[in-house]
């Protein structure tokens, strides 16, 4: 007997009917999470060094901590680094956004936790 798409993991499989909605969705963010990726991958320098960048777009760029590490992997083909110290402050951005996206989770669950929200999507 052949595997539906379900289960070799194409499409994620509801637990009832009654979680098509959900599932759809999740689909539908798929679908537009390609936009700012494709954004983010144009700012950051995967695909040309920041340094030909317009100044305004380079700000941008420095606020994505995937710029830093491509700067530091492109020097060893002969690139200027746009900037000083990339691994430093490529870590300490990643840091950063760590703390700041823990922080924001903490109060988003508190917020949950006192409006009751958990329990309302627990059931």
């Amino acid at each position: 007997m052949e595997e539906s798409y379900f289960r070799k993991g194409f499409v994620p499989e509801p637990a009832s009917k009654g979680h098509w909605q959900e599932t759809r969705f999740v689909i539908y963010l798929a679908k537009w999470y390609s936009i700012p990726a494709t954004f983010v991958g144009g700012v950051c320098g995967i695909y040309y060094p920041v340094s030909i960048l317009p100044r305004w777009v380079m700000f941008l760029a420095e606020l994505i901590p995937l710029t830093y590490f491509l700067e530091y992997f492109r020097h060893f083909y002969a690139f200027e680094p746009a900037f000083s110290r990339v691994l430093l402050k490529g870590y300490a951005m990643v840091l950063g956004y760590l703390v700041i996206e823990v922080l924001f989770m903490k109060a988003a669950l508190r917020r949950a936790k006192r409006t009751g929200m958990l329990l309302k999507l627990s059931e």
